[in-house]
């Protein structure tokens, strides 16, 4: 392959590359949610306490991070209780009642 087509492919690559990662950023919501997710960057601990909020959980406190999971105390609707959160997404990944954290049932 010539230099000048090696260049002109690299070139187009670099320019699709950048074009998907802006319109990733800017398609991504108040905070940026699905870049921190495609970066598997951890929430901060207020950024994991407002994802709880939003799942109806309050009074969410002993933050404490544990590997590949959060551990919080929470309570929702009246009973207080601990829950595994997925760090980069604040989803509960299971809770003291031993499910799992979907209400698929």
């Amino acid at each position: 392959m010539n230099p000048l087509r090696t260049a002109v492919l690299l070139g187009g690559i670099l320019i699709a590359a950048s074009t998907t990662l802006v319109l990733v950023m800017s398609s991504s919501g108040r905070d940026g949610l699905i870049a921190r997710t495609l970066a598997a960057a951890p929430l901060s601990d207020a950024e994991i306490q407002s994802r709880l909020e939003v799942q109806g959980f309050s009074n969410v406190q002993n933050v404490q991070h544990s590997g590949n999971r959060v551990i919080v105390t929470a309570t929702k609707d009246g009973q207080t209780g601990q829950l595994a959160v997925n760090p980069t997404t604040g989803n509960v990944i299971r809770d003291t009642d031993g499910d799992d954290g979907d209400d698929d049932d």
